[in-house]
């Protein structure tokens, strides 16, 4: 599984450092931007492993972002291993406006298509 965040044609992956990571919530800021999270299956109760996967896009609106929000929440939370530089776990309930679509997604494990897949490959789910 791996989860990416679009604004405006650019693509949002883990920021490289804090600076990067204030640069991308900036531009989020008061911005609507979608996110993907892929999940790929292996079954390999064959000879042949067989590969499936999917992907789910969700939306999410970022309040307008003063620096101090950005500041705080770099040095609170752990923002190099996010795509986007957040959490949706973590802002929520301070940058968000509104979310369209999965909640889960946006944590990273869309749980409906993951319940899809084990179940089109005979696994219990």
């Amino acid at each position: 599984m791996d989860t990416v965040v679009f604004l405006d044609k650019k693509v949002f992956g883990k920021p490289t450092d804090k600076d990067h990571a204030k640069e991308m919530l900036k531009q989020l800021s008061g911005q609507e931007h979608s996110v993907m999270t892929g999940i790929c299956l292996c079954d390999t109760r064959e000879d042949t492993p067989k590969f499936t996967g999917k992907t789910d896009t969700a939306y999410v609106k970022f309040k307008d972002l003063s620096d101090v929000e950005i500041d705080n929440y770099i040095n609170k939370f752990d923002v190099l291993d996010k795509a986007g530089s957040y959490g949706i776990q973590d802002v929520k309930n301070t940058f968000v406006e509104e979310v369209y679509g999965n909640f889960d997604t946006i944590v990273g494990v869309p749980t409906n298509e993951l319940k899809a897949l084990l179940i089109s490959h005979d696994f219990p789910a």
